[in-house]
């Protein structure tokens, strides 16, 4: 069968989880792999290894934000998060370095999974292109405050910085734009199964008809 957004034929339905900064994509991650045996790919984690191991984005990203990026070999993760996040147009930069990597990362990754069903967890699924790979697309929502609070005790943050970086997300536009939007506002881990299980049982569905055609 076919991608659902896609025109060449492949073996995988891939779902992504997306969400805004604090909404639990990580918990619903969790969730869908220990209790429905569903991979997850977690572009975030990736992209730090990349960041590390890729020595192309290595040397790309010290050419843009400085020798200072790197220590004993290591990203700084300090140094290149006051960069990213001190403007849209330094987030564009450093996206567009990491972004490409962490595609064909994933693109590998799926191609060597046996699974019907696997997902992709992106904050930025839509302002990174990845959405493109998906069929379909699970939005994480929570209440403001809730996401905030969740972030700041979470990263260490002050409630300044956490808008700051809110306000570089695209989280409204991406939830007009999902096929499923599950609330996470302190959702307890059966009840997400439930609600989990349920978006499952419709995808596999979609699988079948696919399959009949």
């Amino acid at each position: 069968y076919s991608s659902g957004r896609g025109d060449t034929m492949r073996r995988h339905i891939l779902l992504g989880i997306t969400g805004g900064m604090g909404s639990g994509k990580s918990y619903v991650a969790k969730v869908m792999e220990s209790c429905l045996s569903i991979p997850v790919y977690d572009c975030d984690s990736h992209a730090k290894r990349l960041c590390n191991e890729d020595e192309d984005v290595r040397r790309k990203l010290s050419d843009l934000v400085g020798v200072e990026l790197y220590a004993g070999g290591m990203l700084v993760k300090t140094v290149l998060s006051r960069y990213l996040f001190s403007s849209r147009d330094n987030a564009d930069k450093v996206e567009a370095i990491v972004h490409p990597a962490v595609r064909r990362d994933l693109e590998r990754w799926t191609a060597t999974r046996q699974e019907t069903i696997v997902a992709v967890e992106s904050a930025i699924l839509y302002e990174s292109g990845f959405n493109s790979l998906t069929d379909f697309v699970l939005y994480v929502d929570a209440g403001l405050e809730t996401r905030i609070q969740r972030a700041m005790s979470r990263d260490g943050l002050t409630r300044r910085d956490v808008e700051s970086r809110m306000a570089l997300q695209q989280a409204d536009e991406a939830r007009g734009k999902a096929d499923f939007i599950v609330d996470n506002n302190g959702t307890d881990r059966d009840r997400m199964e439930g609600v989990l299980r349920e978006i499952i049982t419709f995808v596999e569905s979609n699988i079948k008809n696919k399959q009949s055609c």
